[in-house]
């Protein structure tokens, strides 16, 4: 049992690109056999997660009021044949033991009572590449059952449901040594300040209530660059930096990404110029914003690599068109789980997302990925206080405003 203590990674995947082709390497429980690595085209492994990410947008947007069953199959069936794709290369005795060590482990009935007990997998990736490997699907959709009574038996066998999925790439990039290793608390003070940017364009009012989970939290709300950045800048430095706002991709143009604030402020690599915190005060990023995650193009040229290791500790981010209506759920969650637990953050954020996806059915969890982190880092020495408003990591129904549910869903 892992509970509150440290944990190991003993389970890996990399994902390594050479040129056109992805070499891919698995590695469970330290179990080596001749061959177990497989390799794919890049362009292919790239479509693969688009056609994820678009089954995942089409299940969230169907399943509004109920868990629609067909577009989960289809998403399961994408994931399946993701899943067969990768392995199509590896050693037939390697893919057999792959697949007895994913269907062998209880995924029904004892699914939640088990989540202390499972295993963590790092997923390691060369430059230029990202995949949502939490949304590989380990069994064949055509074989089961997709009534909604058999939701839980057939949602387990996403691998987000049989890991705790932690990405990163190779840290020999980056130059960071000992980065992963021991212990670190994000509040090692009375008060954490966190940043809030945001745009006011969309739905934020339940992500801006999210600081009062903590009574210690020093939160401020930015709009502009000039803001974010002065309140980057001064200390003490943000230990937890929230986007809630928009985020455009495009690899080819210099900047080659921006992240909306309000008024048409745009946050690029070109706002870091004037920002330099203490080595031992940078932040959690959350990016609360559509498709964060899907890296393309030159490995110099995406978000993770400009902020990390020098302004951030690591990532929370997306795979999918982020609605507003669901925005706030995953954080709001994680959050509520990170601050008032004693967890490592891996556990924190692998219980906050099966969290939502068993008990409320909440399948927006499962566009969300968790990057580059000390898995081990924790919130405090000292678990916080809820304050007596939050009930079971939700804000209380009175709260909560009516949407209308015939009413178009704004993407970030």
């Amino acid at each position: 049992m892992t509970d509150s203590k440290t944990l190991q990674i003993n389970h890996e995947i990399t994902l390594d690109r050479q040129g056109d082709n992805v070499s891919i390497i698995i590695s469970l429980q330290e179990r080596t056999f001749n061959s177990n690595v497989s390799n794919i085209k890049a362009k292919t492994l790239f479509n693969l997660q688009n056609q994820l990410s678009k089954k995942l947008n089409v299940l969230i947007n169907l399943s509004e009021q109920s868990v629609n069953m067909l577009a989960l199959k289809s998403l399961a069936q994408e994931g399946y044949n993701a899943y067969r794709e990768i392995c199509d290369g590896l050693d037939e005795k390697f893919r057999y033991y792959l697949d007895e060590f994913l269907h062998t482990r209880k995924t029904t009935t004892r699914l939640m009572k088990e989540a202390e007990d499972l295993p963590n997998l790092r997923v390691i990736f060369s430059e230029g590449i990202s995949f949502p490997v939490g949304l590989l699907y380990s069994k064949d959709p055509r074989s089961l059952n997709w009534n909604l009574e058999h939701f839980l038996e057939n949602i387990a066998h996403f691998f987000d449901l049989k890991f705790r999925i932690y990405n990163c790439f190779k840290l020999e990039a980056f130059k960071v040594k000992g980065y992963m290793q021991g212990d670190v608390y994000l509040k090692d003070k009375k008060s954490i300040k966190v940043i809030h940017a945001l745009d006011e364009r969309f739905e934020i009012e339940k992500e801006k209530e999210l600081w009062q989970l903590d009574t210690e939290i020093d939160p401020r709300k930015v709009v502009t660059v000039e803001e974010l950045v002065d309140h980057w800048k001064m200390e003490p430095h943000p230990r937890i930096i929230h986007f809630s706002s928009h985020f455009t991709l495009a690899p080819e143009q210099s900047p080659p990404y921006s992240l909306s604030l309000s008024n048409g402020h745009l946050f690029t690599r070109n706002t870091l110029w004037d920002i330099k915190p203490k080595p031992e005060r940078k932040a959690l990023f959350f990016l609360n914003v559509c498709k964060s995650a899907n890296l393309e193009g030159n490995f110099i040229s995406n978000i993770f690599s400009d902020l990390f290791p020098d302004y951030a500790l690591g990532f929370i981010a997306t795979v999918y068109n982020l609605p507003d209506k669901e925005a706030a759920e995953m954080p709001e969650r994680f959050y509520e789980t990170f601050f008032n637990t004693s967890y490592p953050i891996l556990r924190a954020y692998a219980d906050a997302k099966r969290s939502l996806i068993l008990s409320k059915r909440k399948l927006s969890a499962l566009g969300y990925t968790f990057w580059l982190t000390n898995i081990n880092l924790r919130y405090s020495e000292k678990e916080a206080t809820k304050p007596n408003k939050y009930t079971n990591g939700f804000i209380s129904s009175s709260k909560k405003k009516k949407n209308d549910k015939n009413k178009k869903r704004k993407k970030r």
